[in-house]
């Protein structure tokens, strides 16, 4: 009985940290498939189209995340840097957000959630095609 107690403890320590952001999304979206798809131009509307739809949830890592994995087809685990970026910038910059691409919005974007959720996360140095890095 004590094996099995002890058994059942590590097997939750090792859950626990293989669930930590560091541990699940080291680098997500920094692989060949991932980035053909960041690199476009049409990926700033597809972001856009899936975080607009996303802020009217219940959900909007979520629901960004289950939208870039549809379309335009990320991995799942980058398109979750992208859901922890949406609800980042929901939740920090909700004011300048009314229009999620807009200049405002980006900056703040840019100063608030960019560096962990993106380039920690994701492991790339810019959130769209043409934007600086933080």
């Amino acid at each position: 009985m004590r094996f099995c107690f002890l058994s059942m403890t590590l097997l939750v320590a090792v859950f626990v940290t293989a669930c930590s952001d560091e541990e699940t999304f080291p680098s997500a979206c920094n692989n060949t498939a991932d980035l053909a798809l960041i690199d476009q131009q049409q990926f700033v509307d597809e972001y856009a189209m899936c975080a607009e739809a996303a802020r009217d949830t219940t959900d909007p890592e979520s629901a960004t995340t289950t939208c870039l994995t549809e379309d335009p087809g990320l991995s799942e685990a980058c398109a979750a840097c992208y859901g922890r970026f949406t609800q980042c910038v929901i939740d920090d910059c909700a004011e300048l957000c009314e229009v999620i691409t807009s200049e405002g919005c980006l900056e703040c974007a840019n100063l608030d959630c960019t560096p962990g959720f993106v380039v920690e996360c994701a492991g790339i140095d810019r959130l769209f095609p043409g934007t600086p890095g933080p």
